[in-house]
């Protein structure tokens, strides 16, 4: 008796949709992940609400795997917000590389201390001499406040 109103309300929804209910209250977060992107733009949404709060990046970017869609980039960037509030930065840096966020990458390549990268960045992203060199003061005070002199030296040079 207690599972008819929720049988009847899903009857009244897409086959797709549907599943997708039934493996989440199953608790069957990746099916439901595969079901839910079946249903199309309109549910893409809550779609990118199951992908977060059960940290499902990887399967939705391997279900979104068409790399020029707006759904992989937005998912990507999920995946990017999220690695970096975890602190793993070179990941995310990765991550936002791979959809095109170049300033992003950059920004996250700068926290992992990956300097090369960094500098290789800046240059796809177009900007200038003066703003590389700016940059490069900047992080070889952050090194030097951090003992390490010697790449200090080296970004300066």
């Amino acid at each position: 008796k207690e599972y008819l109103p929720f049988l009847n309300d899903l009857r009244k929804l897409p086959i797709h949709y549907q599943r997708y209910k039934i493996d989440k209250y199953l608790k069957r977060f990746n099916k439901a992940l595969e079901n839910i992107s079946k249903c199309g733009a309109e549910r893409f949404e809550e779609c990118l609400s199951l992908i977060s709060e059960y940290k499902l990046y990887k399967p939705a970017l391997k279900l979104y795997n068409e790399r020029r869609s707006h759904e992989h980039h937005v998912i990507s960037n999920l995946y990017g917000e999220y690695l970096t509030d975890i602190g793993n930065h070179k990941e995310a840096a990765i991550v936002y590389q791979s959809c095109g966020e170049l300033e992003l990458a950059m920004t996250s390549f700068e926290k992992a201390g990956l300097w090369h990268h960094v500098f290789i960045t800046s240059t796809q992203l177009g900007q200038d001499e003066t703003h590389r060199k700016e940059m490069a003061f900047k992080i070889a005070t952050k090194l030097k406040t951090q003992s390490q002199y010697s790449v200090a030296a080296r970004i300066l040079l």
